[in-house]
């Protein structure tokens, strides 16, 4: 199992407080389109995936109906696979409404676990805080690397870049969602797939 490999993996957990960990992360599982959490809502939770990817969005139209399946009004902020972890930044640390929503792309599971219950685990198992830090340090570098990504104005150079960075991912995830996180058009994307077969 993932999760608790990754647990392990830190070396500073006795077998019982590994096991109080496991058992406080709630296993979830959502079919591919389900929303984990939607605008409007408080993130509380940081998940952690074990299988399957998911993704970021939000509306680029304010008065679209918040069909999942609107594609062309969308833009994909953040795609991630297996073994990340994902939260609403702003809306977990300022418990306000979140600007976005977290849609599964495929089938999705793994574990959660509740901000409140967090907070209560970490005063009981101190240990704990440094691997939250190393969480939250990694998804500040995930930031970093996402606005340095969209500051790349060539759509085919940012497409090599995503294809170094997700190899696992490039071909799990369907071509409109994909040309989303590109900021560019479906079309765009399949001139530059052909541009690139022919070369």
């Amino acid at each position: 199992m993932l999760f608790t490999e990754l647990i392990r993996s830190y070396n500073i957990f006795t077998d019982t407080e590994i096991k109080k960990i496991r058992s406080a992360f709630v296993p979830f599982s959502f079919e591919a389109n389900a929303l984990l959490l939607q605008k409007g809502e408080i993130s509380d939770k940081i998940f952690f995936i074990e299988s399957g990817i998911l993704r970021e969005f939000s509306f680029t139209d304010a008065d679209a109906d918040a069909d999942a399946d609107a594609d062309e009004k969308v833009q994909t902020h953040w795609i991630l696979g297996e073994n990340e972890w994902i939260y609403q930044v702003e809306s977990y640390i300022l418990e306000k409404p979140a600007s976005c929503h977290i849609q599964a792309l495929t089938k999705l599971s793994g574990f959660y676990l509740s901000k409140k219950n967090l907070q209560a685990l970490v005063l009981e198992i101190p240990s704990l805080s440094m691997v939250m830090l190393n969480i939250y340090e990694k998804y500040l570098l995930q930031l970093e690397y996402r606005n340095s990504f969209h500051r790349i104005k060539n759509a085919e150079k940012r497409l090599e870049v995503f294809e170094k960075i997700h190899p696992n991912l490039l071909n799990r995830v369907a071509g409109k969602i994909l040309a989303s996180y590109l900021n560019i058009s479906p079309e765009q994307l399949s001139r530059i797939r052909a541009r690139r077969s022919q070369n």
